[in-house]
């Protein structure tokens, strides 16, 4: 309807009114440019809301995560140290405690921490949509150092391999019958194992004798105990350093979301 009128007023050599017209036009595009720039404005930042927010919930879970880990670990610490106490004192008598603590030793948490929020924010770019550089900096390193530490948590330690292969198969599987690790779910859905705090072994004491005996003649086993126990404090001291890093930035983002 505009062309046409455009049209009547420049066969009429209406300049004026052409003119008039022109502007019409040129506003309405105008506001449409900038209506379709402020939809885009406020579509990217609802997107930025909801990766903020998405973020503290998945660091949340990474806290809640690390501290379920580091309880864990320190289950698996306990059985490695009593373990090694009796390797390193041959003369003392060992039974199926030693057995029991020399396998649960042996136990790994291999999951992946969460991260899907941000691996979403990289593939669309929506990382430099965070507001304040310093932000957008502490996140990537956050990210950046549970890559490294994942290499670290993902170790699968010799003395598993080794000890798993020594000790007989119908004390493990005795072991694994009676002294199972518990498995449940957090609050917030991470899974949580748990060792128990005691177990005996429907093992008699000429089989108890003999693994124990297989299990303190494997060349070796004591430094790949020993070894596994410094991988563990390294693994403890990441939990703890890792879980202070995830909550740090978790109430970063929540004061830019209040």
């Amino acid at each position: 309807m505009v062309i046409r009128r455009i049209r009547e007023h420049a066969a009429q050599q209406n300049w004026f009114s052409v003119a008039i017209d022109l502007l019409i036009v040129g506003v309405g595009v105008f506001l449409g440019m900038q209506a379709s720039n402020w939809n885009d404005a406020r579509i990217e930042r609802q997107q930025s809301e909801s990766y903020r927010i998405r973020l503290v919930e998945d660091l949340r879970a990474n806290e809640s995560d690390l501290q379920q880990r580091r309880a864990y670990y320190r289950q698996v610490r306990s059985h490695a140290l009593a373990a090694l106490e009796v390797l390193e004192l041959p003369p003392r008598p060992a039974g199926e405690q030693f057995l029991i603590d020399a396998y649960q030793a042996t136990q790994v948490v291999p999951r992946t921490l969460s991260r899907f929020t941000y691996d979403e924010m990289i593939a669309a770019g929506g990382v430099d949509r965070l507001d304040g550089a310093d932000l957008r900096k502490r996140v990537k390193n956050y990210y950046s150092g549970i890559e490294t530490a994942e290499t670290t948590f993902r170790t699968i330690p010799p003395y598993r391999e080794h000890l798993r292969r020594v000790m007989p198969y119908l004390s493990q599987r005795q072991i694994r019958t009676h002294c199972r690790e518990a498995l449940g779910t957090s609050s917030s859905g991470e899974q949580m194992n748990i060792l128990p705090k005691s177990c005996r072994l429907a093992l008699d004491s000429s089989s108890i004798s003999k693994a124990v005996a297989q299990v303190r003649s494997s060349p070796g086993i004591t430094a790949d105990l020993t070894r596994y126990l410094i991988d563990l404090e390294l693994k403890l001291d990441l939990f703890d350093l890792l879980e202070g890093r995830a909550r740090n930035l978790r109430q970063a983002l929540q004061e830019q979301t209040a």
